[in-house]
């Protein structure tokens, strides 16, 4: 099963005529979902699959001339985003303008008053390692982002325009330029 250790989350389903054959014991973290008979009185047409409650299944009349009925299966999974809700982050907006503000409180900071106040080296560096948090609380901007469950920690805004600039030239015929923002879109991934 190299499916099954490279792309852990993937859906595998196993479908066939197993005449009375059971994969319980050879694949037992997967779920059958037939249990009705599928030819005369017997539960030859399985279907088993790595995700729990995945599908309802139903029996259908056979087709043409066949002896076996037929299998309908209703999928019932929900997918990762929308089985897990999105997260609502705060990250700070390093801007020049920001990074120069910061810089300028430092620069007018008397790290003196620390030094006198301070009786040892650990609660020095706790009380200057507070006060930079302090300063760039109040000055470098928050913004709140969503992440969805989905979301890849390499595919960022860059990257995300990039593909967007491409699909917009592909659309609007411009296959050359199209090849050129293609380019680009390789170059963002490789760094990303």
């Amino acid at each position: 099963m190299d499916i099954q250790q490279t792309k852990p989350e993937a859906a595998i389903v196993i479908t066939g005529d197993f005449n009375g054959a059971s994969l319980h014991d050879a694949l037992p973290t997967y779920v059958q979902y037939v249990n009705f008979n599928t030819r005369g009185r017997s539960c030859l047409d399985l279907l088993y699959s790595n995700i729990k409650d995945a599908y309802k299944t139903i029996s259908l009349p056979p087709i043409g001339r066949s002896d076996h009925t037929m299998i309908h299966c209703l999928p019932t999974y929900i997918r990762k985003l929308e089985r897990q809700k999105s997260m609502i982050k705060t990250i700070r907006q390093w801007t020049e303008d920001a990074e120069e503000q910061l810089g300028g409180c430092f620069a007018c900071t008397d790290w003196n008053i620390f030094e006198d106040t301070t009786t040892n080296i650990n609660d020095y560096t706790n009380v200057i390692t507070d006060y930079i948090k302090f300063c760039e609380e109040t000055i470098i901007p928050t913004k709140e982002i969503k992440i969805y469950p989905n979301n890849r920690p390499w595919v960022t805004n860059d990257l995300i325009h990039a593909v967007r600039k491409r699909r917009r030239l592909w659309m609007f015929g411009h296959h050359e330029e199209c090849k050129e923002a293609q380019k680009e879109v390789n170059i963002i991934i490789a760094q990303c």
